[in-house]
């Protein structure tokens, strides 16, 4: 499938979300080989990237990674964000997202994010300062506005077009609603209708077939799937599928044991023995939820702490629950 994307050629435009604690580098290669088009890191701190910080260049891309995933800075300073883009300038990576849409608590009350949103002047700042060192694509990822009484998104997207922005993201809900409600699609629409610059919609697209509508007709020029793909990373396949016209294969219960245990043995990779079990712990119960047997899984998982005792527990759940599912959805 030929693609392209600010002129980056890509798989496909269904793209896995920069979302803090779940996209790290195991996570995204899942993803990946599971057909997502693009993927994204973590939030990454810019000004611990300007200061060189060793637990936030951790957060970068691996350089096997590298050409299909964007990273993702937050920060609230220009001369941060300057820095942080020099860093990353260095990098084989595709994209430079600059966050804006973050509505966790301890971001926005430290004036980043979201928060943003409200000072115009000062997102005009931060982009100005990254596109005029950056030497790849710049996105902006936004939300509708801060909150009903101010819908600025169609400003900002003008804004970040000005400043030499590539697209933007627009997750649809406000600040103040953070991830309760309903995603507003046809305010994501009316960014797109606007043609200020491509952009990439963004907010409760849980299934393939949500994906593929919505990128159909919201006048988009790509997608992001983010809480859609926890547990569930099957569904960028899906969604390539039907926008190909053909029937994605139906995900067997050993392909589900084989991308389980492989996501382990990649966590284990990148976190060590004990911190990778345990950052995998969410995962896999996110793996089993639907299915029969999710709860006891659940409540065994929590208490594992070697890679052949998670092993021998997905095998268990997997064999005791074949051909007994229940709805996921």
């Amino acid at each position: 499938m030929a693609y392209t994307f600010c002129g980056v050629e890509l798989p496909n435009p269904f793209f896995l979300a920069p979302m803090a604690g779940v996209t790290n580098r195991s996570f995204r290669t899942i993803a990946l080989e599971l057909g997502a088009g693009l993927a994204f890191t973590e939030m990454v701190s810019a000004a611990g990237l300007a200061r060189g910080d060793r637990n936030t260049l951790r957060l970068l891309p691996a350089p096997g990674e590298a050409p299909r995933v964007g990273v993702q800075l937050f920060g609230g300073r220009p001369d941060d964000f300057r820095a942080a883009t020099l860093v990353v300038n260095e990098l084989e990576v595709p994209f430079i997202d600059v966050n804006f849409g973050c509505p966790a608590r301890k971001i926005v009350r430290s004036g980043c994010g979201v928060a943003i949103m409200r000072e115009p002047a000062r997102v005009r700042a931060i982009l100005t300062a990254v596109c005029s060192v950056a030497k790849k694509p710049v996105l902006a990822k936004i939300r509708i506005g801060w909150d009903e009484r101010d819908r600025n998104a169609v400003e900002i997207a003008r804004i970040a077009r000005d400043c030499g922005v590539s697209a933007v993201t627009v997750h649809g809900r406000t600040g103040r609603q953070g991830f309760t409600g309903l995603a507003d699609w046809e305010a994501i629409r009316a960014v797109a209708a606007d043609g200020a610059l491509p952009v990439i919609g963004n907010g409760d697209l849980t299934t393939a077939g949500g994906a593929m509508r919505a990128l159909a007709e919201s006048g988009c020029a790509a997608v992001m799937i983010g809480r859609g793909a926890y547990g569930n990373p099957w569904i960028f396949r899906e969604a390539v599928g039907l926008l190909a016209g053909s029937t994605p294969p139906e995900r067997s219960d050993r392909e589900l044991a084989g991308v389980m245990a492989r996501h382990l043995a990649l966590s284990i990779e990148e976190c060590g023995p004990r911190l990778g079990v345990h950052t995998m712990r969410r995962h896999l119960i996110w793996y089993a939820r639907g299915r029969a047997g999710a709860h006891e899984f659940r409540r065994r998982m929590v208490r594992l702490e070697e890679q052949g005792e998670v092993l021998a527990e997905i095998e268990r759940f997997v064999s005791g629950g074949a051909g007994d599912r229940a709805d996921r959805r």
